[in-house]
């Protein structure tokens, strides 16, 4: 077989707590966005850490969505852990355990590597080691920009990155965090001079006002939501829209169509909890990817 997507990141194990009570779910970007992709048909490995507390039918999970598993490691003692709340659509993100760094991967060469950190298991040298071995690079920098307090509640800081993210193909995160980073202003004139620093392609997610694709040759694109009412955990919506973009793009070549189909996934699994939110229509994925291509909005920043 094949490999299309090298996934570079910790599954996590994760505490959604609603309305006091606690749902515990397999979660991770690297979890996500290697579920997404291996499901549009891309061939996608994970590498990375658990815990001994990780539970086998998370795994099997991931197997049966035809995710190979063999660079994930198994360690002693506890996987990355969040406990995550949602209050008047805003998240809440504490750490219950940072987990195990990743050890860099063998000589082999990739074609594409998706960097999917959530809490510092990757590092700036990690990057630069594994840009040497793909063609190209995929980026969410979200994981090595957050820190924790004593209380284990979860925030973002500014960090120096710019070796990092000059040299990935494209770069994913929210707009909070690209606006940490000194990247985002009214209609995302920072965003087209952070493009010009190296990566072709931006996405910056929006939550339930979509998202925003930038591509180095300055167009800009605003790709909506689906409006879905039964939407109803958003845990891992971005994730499962930078796997869909990677597996359409991969086979298109064509960003805009491949966020659209990101977006549509990312509703459909907005819809459910846990590991039934890769539990789907492929047909309803399509009407939905349709519907979200038709409704993107092309601009020109000031």
């Amino acid at each position: 077989m094949v490999l299309d997507i090298l996934v570079y990141g910790n599954p996590t194990i994760d505490e959604i707590v609603r309305e006091d009570r606690v749902h515990v779910v397999p979660g991770g970007a690297a979890f996500f966005s290697s579920m997404a992709a291996s499901s549009l048909g891309s061939h996608v490995k994970v590498a990375g850490t658990v815990g001994d507390d990780y539970p086998d039918k998370y795994l099997r999970s991931l197997q049966h969505q035809g995710v190979d598993v063999t660079l994930l490691r198994r360690i002693q003692g506890p996987t990355t852990r969040f406990r995550i709340r949602y209050e008047n659509d805003m998240r809440k993100l504490w750490l219950i355990s940072p987990g195990t760094k990743i050890s860099s991967p063998k000589t082999q060469h990739y074609d594409v590597v998706h960097l999917a950190s959530v809490f510092h298991e990757i590092s700036a040298p990690d990057v630069l080691r594994i840009r040497s071995k793909c063609q190209f690079l995929s980026l969410d920098f979200q994981g090595m920009i957050r820190t924790a307090n004593s209380a284990g509640l979860v925030n973002t800081v500014r960090k120096r990155l710019g070796s990092v993210l000059r040299i990935c193909n494209v770069v994913k995160g929210s707009m909070e965090e690209f606006d940490r980073m000194g990247f985002w202003e009214e209609r995302s004139r920072t965003l087209r001079r952070f493009l010009l620093l190296g990566p072709e392609f931006a996405l910056v997610t929006r939550g339930r006002h979509g998202s925003i694709l930038g591509v180095r040759d300055g167009s800009q694109f605003s790709i909506p939501a689906f409006p879905d009412p039964d939407a109803f955990d958003p845990t891992g919506a971005g994730d499962v829209l930078i796997g869909s973009w990677l597996s359409a793009y991969l086979r298109t070549r064509d960003p805009v169509w491949s966020a659209a189909v990101g977006s549509a996934f990312a509703s459909l699994t907005s819809r459910k909890l846990g590991l039934s939110k890769f539990v789907f229509s492929r047909n309803e994925l399509l009407r939905r990817s349709v519907w979200v291509y038709t409704r993107v909005r092309r601009f020109l920043p000031a």
